[in-house]
């Protein structure tokens, strides 16, 4: 697949997470060794990457479009910069969009996706939470979903959370926050961070102050 940095196709787990949307494994080389300050994780607008998806490895037949802005989306919340759900939390300074004005192959879906080293401080026992905040136009369909992957060597989906199946992220809105937390119940070699939009579904979406703490 053209212009897409991963190295495998679509992969479906045999467990509970059956009908989830899995993204493909993001290359080792694209990945980020962080740090963390207050148990909140930087994530920079530069190591964010655009990708599509589907089981047919197609060259983009949806025609998803992105976007990426370098400062906070507009109408931001009176939330954006203070605590989210309970966790101190600095929110990004850029917003990342998807457009999907099609469906002509109902398996493509499209992504942004992060792909970091488990940062200092994080240790088994604790858990990762991926939160941002969101605005839909007119999105139909499967909706959007947020994902947090750990991988372990060849073993993809050692760790797996996804609001697909739980939370319904559909229709026209402002700015909501969304968030997703993963057990780190098993050490992993890497960490994959996705804002997806999902198989079957029209419409646009920009995610904002995307952030990333250990609990």
């Amino acid at each position: 697949m053209k212009n897409v940095l991963f190295l495998f196709a679509v992969l479906l787990l045999t467990s509970c997470e059956r009908n989830q949307t899995i993204p493909p494994v993001s290359s080792p080389g694209k990945t980020t060794n962080l740090g963390t300050s207050r148990n909140s994780i930087t994530l920079e607008a530069k190591n964010w990457l655009f990708a599509v998806g589907d089981e047919g490895n197609q060259a983009n037949p949806n025609n998803y479009q992105k976007s990426l802005t370098d400062r906070q989306a507009a109408n931001t919340s009176p939330m954006s910069g203070t605590t989210l759900g309970g966790i101190g939390s600095r929110p990004a300074s850029y917003s990342l969009g998807i457009t999907a004005p099609m469906v002509h192959d109902t398996a493509s879906y499209s992504y942004w996706y992060y792909s970091i080293r488990p940062p200092a401080g994080l240790r088994v026992g604790k858990s990762l939470t991926l939160t941002a905040r969101v605005r839909l136009e007119q999105v139909q369909g499967k909706g959007v979903s947020l994902v947090l992957r750990g991988d372990k060597g060849a073993q993809t989906n050692v760790l797996f959370s996804s609001t697909e199946g739980k939370t319904t992220i559909t229709g026209t809105a402002d700015f909501a926050s969304y968030s997703v937390t993963l057990p780190y119940s098993s050490a992993v070699d890497y960490i994959n961070l996705y804002l997806l939009i999902l198989p079957r579904t029209t419409g646009k979406v920009i995610f904002s102050d995307v952030a990333l703490q250990i609990n």
